[in-house]
């Protein structure tokens, strides 16, 4: 019915909409991709627009251009529960550092970043986001001890964790060192980056979270 519609009046932006919603319901984010993008192109303007546009953008791979379109979403309606489920909770990075992240998500916590802080010299070696995040540790070690975690912090911090949502971006490359992750809270996946988002219930079902039974 909606691409017959889209046919019959091809510049009414709500048949569009429509089209790509429809296709977003069954599953079919990529493919929902173009006529969204048409609808946008024909006028279309609302939150409902801007959101199917991200779930197509992150079924593309394309989570930067996901952002994009979330913050229309998000200023119209901030108060709307499935449009604050997108917003982070907390955020964490694993070997890497995405700045425009945390501007777009606003996490209510400082990110935390999950790399080897204790290698020095690898990280004066190169002046890239390790070393600006490092040096402006010194400044205040508590805030460092806070953010900046070794991987071997990681676990505890994530089962200590008593909020809701919580999202990790990391390498897919470096996705075997932390297989605990559940295959089923991947967010997202492709050849270059992971995204998972664990509810409080998925981290409590955490093998590692598990409280160790008593000796005897």
């Amino acid at each position: 019915l909606y691409q017959r519609l889209t046919e019959l009046q091809p510049r009414i932006s709500e048949h569009w909409s429509n089209l790509g919603n429809c296709l977003c319901e069954l599953g079919q984010e990529r493919d929902a991709l173009a006529p969204l993008q048409r609808a946008l192109d024909c006028g279309g303007r609302s939150a409902e627009l801007h959101y199917a546009l991200a779930r197509a953008w992150v079924a593309h791979g394309e989570p930067r251009r996901a952002l994009d379109h979330l913050q229309p979403a998000l200023a119209e309606y901030p108060h709307d529960p499935e449009f604050q489920l997108l917003r982070a909770r907390a955020l964490v990075m694993i070997d890497e550092y995405e700045y425009d992240l945390p501007f777009y998500l606003r996490p209510e916590k400082d990110v935390w970043v999950v790399s080897d802080w204790q290698d020095t010299a690898a990280i004066a070696a190169r002046d890239n986001w390790r070393k600006e995040l490092y040096d402006a540790g010194q400044f205040d070690s508590a805030k460092m001890r806070e953010v900046l975690l070794l991987p071997g912090e990681f676990v505890a911090r994530l089962c200590a964790y008593t909020g809701a949502s919580l999202w990790l971006w990391g390498k897919t490359a470096q996705a075997q060192r932390y297989s605990f992750l559940p295959a089923e809270a991947i967010a997202f996946a492709n050849a270059r980056r992971t995204v998972w988002r664990l509810d409080a219930e998925q981290r409590r079902r955490l093998k590692d979270c598990q409280p160790t039974p008593p000796a005897g």
